[in-house]
């Protein structure tokens, strides 16, 4: 293979055999591989991305358009999901105690007017011991270990699940005056690290949308400690890795 000047991002390998001429990008395996604005735009993009840069503020810094700057936000949206598919994720174990609720990311009506929107649910457990959390349904016995103690929601959704649990009654109480139970963690989870960022976005528009906000949420408390610096999650997404876990979401 030799290397050959091409386009505008420079280089491509390109076989030396007459008879094959074919040529590879330098970038292929990369997210920049199907790059058609300069790598610097591209670098930059993905740094504001980790920052939790709005796109509309996004939009001043690097002089593309919305539809581009949102291509590539997807793109980096789409790295968090393949590694949070690749990992395997578990909360809970003997001796602690998972919080599990459900709750609805639609954006709401005002005084039950104007446009109805649909409705994205999500499943989820929080560990109290470690903060971890996690979304169940179905797959709850593949995501939250066995010989854990559960604080539920009095949900009749969840009433089939068969693990040694409590529940609370948020029509009576939001802390079971009896056994101390409450979900009050895993609500806060939802407030601070999901529905907070769907707000500043004013709204999902489809359900690949929201798996897609979900997995992003995942991916940068799985991996990286609050107070990370957007340099940390910038490497990331080409180099992930395992930092203290505090907290993760999945689509029900």
């Amino acid at each position: 293979m030799k290397l050959c000047p091409r386009g505008v991002n420079k280089f491509v390998w390109r076989c030396h055999k007459a008879v094959c001429d074919k040529t590879i990008s330098i970038y292929a395996g990369t997210p920049f591989a199907f790059a058609k604005i300069h790598l610097s735009k591209v670098v930059m993009l993905m740094f504001y991305f980790a920052n939790e840069e709005p796109a509309t503020k996004v939009r001043d810094y690097v002089k593309l358009s919305d539809k581009t700057i949102t291509q590539w936000y997807d793109i980096c949206r789409g790295y968090c999901s393949k590694e949070m598919i690749r990992i395997d994720m578990k909360v809970g174990g003997p001796g602690h105690v998972v919080e599990i609720d459900e709750t609805s990311l639609a954006k709401k009506q005002k005084y039950h007017r104007g446009k109805k929107y649909v409705e994205f649910w999500v499943f989820g457990g929080y560990d109290r011991s470690t903060r971890n959390t996690h979304i169940i349904s179905d797959l709850f016995a593949s995501y939250v270990s066995a010989n854990t103690k559960h604080t539920l929601a009095n949900e009749k959704s969840l009433k089939h699940l068969s693990y040694m649990h409590t529940w609370v009654n948020h029509s009576k109480d939001f802390k079971d005056p009896v056994t101390g139970a409450h979900t009050n963690g895993i609500e806060g989870c939802w407030e601070a690290k999901l529905k907070s960022k769907i707000k500043k976005m004013r709204g999902l528009k489809s359900m690949e949308q929201a798996a897609a906000i979900v997995d992003e949420c995942l991916w940068r408390s799985w991996f990286f400690h609050p107070q990370a610096l957007a340099e940390q999650k910038f490497k990331g997404l080409e180099h992930p890795h395992r930092s203290r876990l505090k907290a993760t979401f999945f689509t029900g």
